[in-house]
């Protein structure tokens, strides 16, 4: 009788051993038993070790390996993909957490279409306290998507998480591991450059739990660092495997991406945190980069007004407290609907 497939979770961690005992242990509890689960300790000098070790006394199924020293988390991601040795495997990070019926729902997807690459469940984006912030594939069609579908719904729509995402094994030989030159949306680009030439199964039953930590817009750094994103952008747009209207429709959507966050994070938000020199500085970036002048000069008016005039800055402050108010209601009906399973947190 043929056995059942083994899929590996991947778990890159560093100095989290409570928040990585708990990802561990949802990993462990899935409903589908054939686990195994890889854990690659950056060198935390910590309890890690202690933590992992103590649970793979329990159950032979978790493994641990340990980097002599840290490799920074890209390149620790990385070389968890280039081990795996299972039919399937997925990557979770060490604060994140897998739902009970997270490998059942992927693995029925790929039973469903065998020809599939990749099967993406729901993700529920909550913060620490399990509030819901948003639910990412929640109104995507569910099924199979053929190359460059599921690539063109990545760039309409918020893009599934690789938390809630099953690989098959034979992905890092078709498209390759993780682009190092990519940083910080390194996941995003691994997602499309996948999606834009392999099929890929989709359902909108939630299988995991991601934590978003937004930062407070006083905490956001200077200006932008658009290296990675910019990598990103050539990446999709120069892979001449996809077509050349959806590689065009791709630099477009991404470059406006890229424009937003630069708008917002480095404009907007050193505003609020009255950093007027970073805010004129994205105000630059925008008008002689992009060629934006009025995102530009809308920027370069509020940094004068809010540096020159206190009672304008309190206003935009007070915007932005209500702009935040009335997003937590719009998101009312997803804690309704999902809440529950901040149970698992």
């Amino acid at each position: 009788m043929e056995q059942p497939p083994v899929i590996t979770t991947l778990i890159p961690t560093y100095r989290r051993p409570k928040l990585l005992e708990r990802a561990i242990r949802s990993a462990l509890g899935q409903t589908y038993p054939h686990v195994q689960v890889c854990v690659y300790d950056n060198a935390s000098g910590d309890d890690t070790e202690e933590t992992v070790l103590r649970l793979s006394s329990a159950d032979p199924r978790v493994k641990y390996f340990r980097n002599g020293t840290n490799i920074g988390w890209l390149k620790n991601f990385m070389q968890a993909m280039e081990q795996v040795d299972t039919p399937f495997f997925s990557l979770l990070s060490d604060d994140d957490v897998l739902l009970p019926r997270f490998y059942e729902i992927a693995l029925e997807g790929f039973n469903n279409y065998p020809e599939a690459i990749m099967s993406a469940t729901a993700t529920l984006r909550m913060d620490k306290a399990g509030r819901i912030i948003e639910v990412p594939l929640l109104k995507w069609r569910p099924g199979l998507y053929q190359p460059p579908d599921c690539f063109l719904s990545i760039l309409d729509d918020m893009h599934p998480d690789w938390t809630s995402v099953v690989f098959r094994q034979d992905v890092v030989r078709k498209a390759g591991v993780l682009d190092e030159e990519t940083g910080a949306p390194t996941d995003l680009d691994y997602l499309l450059r996948v999606a834009a030439n392999f099929p890929v199964v989709i359902s909108n039953e939630p299988g995991a739990i991601f934590i978003m930590h937004p930062e407070g817009y006083g905490s956001t750094p200077g200006v932008y660092t658009s290296t990675g994103w910019l990598k990103l952008i050539e990446n999709q747009a120069g892979d001449e495997r996809i077509p050349i209207q959806a590689r065009t429709y791709a630099r477009a959507v991404l470059t406006n991406t890229l424009t937003q966050k630069i708008f917002v994070l480095n404009g907007f938000h050193s505003l609020l945190a009255q950093r007027w020199d970073d805010s004129r500085e994205a105000a630059r970036v925008l008008r002689q980069d992009y060629g934006l002048r009025m995102k530009a000069s809308i920027l370069s008016a509020l940094s004068w007004g809010c540096e020159y005039l206190p009672l304008a800055h309190r206003a935009l402050v007070i915007m932005y407290k209500v702009k935040d108010s009335l997003k937590r209601l719009r998101v009312l009906p997803l804690q309704k609907r999902f809440g529950y399973c901040a149970k698992f947190l």
